[in-house]
């Protein structure tokens, strides 16, 4: 009992008056009930701004087909019938019904409008306001979103948009504005804006002028707030990154299409109208600098680390973002060279917490950021200076992954993606760099004690520094120290304590520094002798006499060293098993593990 109430004030003591005072109403509440915002009849005046987003990004893998809905790498075994659907589903997990309900799937290319039609009549007649999982504000959030884009491009098409289509978007859009997770905050808050941005310049009638112009300058703040100065969002996590800048990007091109749909301009105050000229521009600038921040944690194959809960898949990928964005600045091309026009260069972004080297020979990104924001580090791992590495000779697939996150439900899964185990770190004992508990909570946490990034023709060097153990073992740092050259990469690890520390640890202790090797390659050779290992590619196990070339890197270390089982999630519901090169040390503190990568 006493253990649970010091978790829960480890991580209560981060939280803000604001967010403790909504958690314990929502706590009390049932959903829906917090304010309830009235509802609205087809004979209200709400009517289409005439607003209309001509551009998105479509989804490369269809959603729903034929009746079966497909998220996270799990279709449902039933086929939609309008008349008898049970849009409860509670046989499926929950992030699975929020999918359900976030209508993401009308961006489908292959979806009959008359089916779309009938989908959207059978959710407002089955899902009354306050409805488990229906009506969750995130999810509420990214539906009023995709139902705008949805309806502009009917009305494109000559298509009708029904009254009691608009009377429950607004419904959706009042409701929203009452119900905001300012418990969770963080990119819940933030897509809760973005909707009420462009749900209420879609909607006429909806919200007063005196109302939007409130939404616009709350959604400001939050920009300002969730935006660090080096362009990444602030949770750290590439995958939300992603998904927060596609945000940018509708808002941005919502405000510039409303500006310019005839005989609204009129309607529009010179300071309501200075007020969206303004932020047009500001969010101009946050998009172009989030951009130079998505280069950076994106690797020379094209994709996101998969650092700090991300998972492919989920969110756009970059070069998508990337088009849409020149779509809607009304620019021509893909721009296919904006991620990789510079093969070799570093990178310290000091506020989101990244170190980027690319040489001739790899890339690798490495992770130096504390967990954030402090308030909410839902999606924090225990990952501190852990990485990813592509080789430069087989840029299609990762050498060293991170392992990712199979699902953000209740666990053994959640709970092991987590895991200081789970990351190329080192780690003492079994301790956790931070005390994560539930599917998003983190009680006490590591600090960064140290950092120091030099960078210089010939080497950059990277000395970092944690104090996440010393929950245990007073005055414990974990030191790393990385020395990257061209083709070598040096890790050194070392956990020690100022000597008078040291003299209170009498027992000898077990270190272990870990790489997870991408499923495509595997340890083909093993010199223990030697102390060396060799990676090869698993394609290349045919070729007959093994030569320096048929190598991707050979691993020297000075410490003991296995291969173990474990298992990597590329996205959300696979599973793949993969090799992890565990090297270990077992002796009194102070305790040290030095490998060397040689690349080929």
């Amino acid at each position: 009992m006493l253990a649970k109430a010091e978790t829960l004030f480890q991580t209560l003591r981060y939280f803000s008056l604001k967010q403790i005072v909504f958690l314990l109403l929502r706590r009390v509440l049932p959903l829906g009930q917090l304010i309830n915002s009235g509802q609205i009849s087809d004979k209200d005046s709400v009517q289409s701004s005439g607003l209309v987003l001509l551009h998105t990004i479509s989804n490369r893998k269809p959603k729903y087909k034929h009746g079966i809905f497909s998220f996270l790498n799990q279709s449902s075994d039933f086929s939609l019938d309008t008349n008898s659907f049970d849009w409860g589903c509670m046989t499926y997990p929950k992030l699975w019904r929020y999918n359900l309900h976030y209508f993401d799937w009308l961006k489908d290319s292959n979806v009959d409008h008359i089916e779309q039609a009938s989908i959207i009549d059978s959710w407002i007649e089955n899902n009354p306001m306050g409805k488990e999982d229906a009506w969750e504000p995130y999810t509420a959030s990214l539906r009023i979103v995709n139902w705008v884009r949805y309806f502009g491009k009917r009305q494109e098409l000559g298509l009708t948009v029904s009254n009691h289509w608009l009377a429950s978007l607004a419904v959706q859009c009042r409701w929203l504005s009452k119900n905001m997770e300012y418990h969770i905050r963080a990119n819940h808050l933030f897509k809760n804006w973005v909707a009420l941005v462009i749900g209420s310049l879609y909607l006429d009638g909806c919200f007063s002028n005196s109302k939007i112009q409130r939404i616009l300058t709350n959604f400001e703040q939050e920009l300002v707030e969730q935006f660090t100065r080096d362009g990444g969002h602030y949770e750290r996590s590439p995958m939300y990154h992603c998904i927060a800048l596609e945000d940018l990007i509708d808002v941005y091109q919502s405000i510039n299409e409303y500006l310019k749909v005839n005989g609204i301009v009129e309607k529009v105050t010179p300071n309501f109208k200075n007020q969206l000229s303004l932020l047009k521009s500001k969010l101009g600038r946050y998009i172009e600098n989030g951009f130079d921040y998505l280069r950076a944690v994106t690797l020379i194959d094209g994709k996101i680390s998969l650092m700090a809960d991300s998972a492919f898949a989920i969110a756009s990928e970059p070069s998508d973002l990337r088009f849409y964005w020149r779509q809607v600045k009304g620019l021509r091309g893909i721009d296919g060279h904006w991620l990789n026009n510079k093969p070799v260069f570093s990178k310290h972004l000091e506020k989101s917490g990244y170190v980027r080297k690319t040489t001739s020979q790899y890339d690798v990104l490495v992770n130096v950021g504390e967990p954030a924001p402090s308030y909410q580090p839902g999606h924090t791992h225990c990952d501190l200076f852990s990485f990813e590495l592509v080789s430069n000779s087989h840029k299609e697939n990762r050498l060293f992954v991170d392992t990712g996150v199979f699902q953000y439900g209740p666990g053994e899964l959640r709970t092991a993606c987590r895991k200081t185990s789970a990351h190329n770190t080192a780690q003492l004992e079994s301790l956790e760099q931070h005390q994560i508990w539930g599917e998003f909570r983190v009680g006490a946490r590591a600090h960064v004690t140290a950092l120091n990034w030099e960078s210089n023709k010939q080497s950059d060097t990277l000395e970092v520094s944690h104090d996440g153990f010393s929950r245990h073992y007073s005055g414990v740092i974990h030191r790393r120290f990385f020395e990257m050259s061209n083709s070598i990469i040096t890790v050194s690890d070392e956990i020690t304590a100022p000597r008078r520390q040291l003299k209170k640890i009498a027992d000898p202790l077990t270190m272990t520094s870990r790489l997870h090797l991408g499923p495509e390659y595997f340890v083909s050779g093993f010199d223990e002798k030697g102390k060396r290992i060799h990676i090869q590619r698993r394609k290349d196990i045919a070729v007959a006499i093994r030569s320096d070339n048929v190598y991707i890197a050979t691993i020297s270390y000075d410490s003991e060293c296995t291969i173990k089982k474990a298992k990597y999630f590329p996205e959300f519901g696979i599973s793949v098993e993969i090799d992890c090169i565990c090297f270990e040390s077992h002796k009194k503190l102070p305790n040290s593990i030095v490998y060397s990568i040689n690349f080929y």
